[in-house]
């Protein structure tokens, strides 16, 4: 937990979602706060960031976690830029660690360029890893199109 401050005029003019909140009479347009359920103040931190300044630079890129979880806040406040310098990182660090997740990510927010690089990545590798990698690309993607009534899945609720 934790909180972070930032100027509604910015969060308005950034995001519609975010506008429509902080413009309702519901409890955050009221107080002003918005809450960040199901995120890391890192990851809002990182989103807050690329809202203001608009550039990823810095001496030392998040952990895949934390711009995963910054892309889902980006992606539910519908703010495009933020997704897609995001999107961008993702693509760089795509390695057998961050394979399903990152792709599970693309297939889910219909990120065309994250899904054919997860898929070239697979392709890349030795010939038992890539039909490994490959097989299980395939499983989550069949999955993720299930929706949320295949086996195991999870049930989560958004809130903002």
């Amino acid at each position: 937990g934790g909180t972070l401050k930032a100027h509604a005029a910015v969060l308005r003019a950034a995001s519609r979602v975010l506008d429509a909140t902080l413009a309702s009479p519901m409890q955050e347009g009221r107080t002003g706060v918005v809450r960040v359920e199901g995120a890391s103040i890192d990851s809002v931190r990182l989103c807050l960031h690329l809202i203001y300044t608009g550039t990823t630079a810095s001496a030392e890129l998040p952990e895949p976690t934390v711009l995963l979880e910054a892309l889902d806040i980006a992606h539910r406040w519908q703010i495009g830029h933020v997704v897609s310098m995001l999107e961008k990182q993702l693509v760089r660090l795509v390695s057998p660690e961050t394979l399903l997740p990152i792709y599970e990510a693309a297939l889910l927010k219909d990120m065309a360029s994250l899904r054919v690089a997860c898929k070239a990545f697979a392709a890349t590798q030795t010939a038992a890893l890539r039909a490994e990698l490959e097989g299980k690309l395939t499983e989550l993607q069949a999955r993720v199109e299930q929706g949320p009534n295949f086996p195991g899945a999870k049930r989560q609720r958004r809130a903002l």
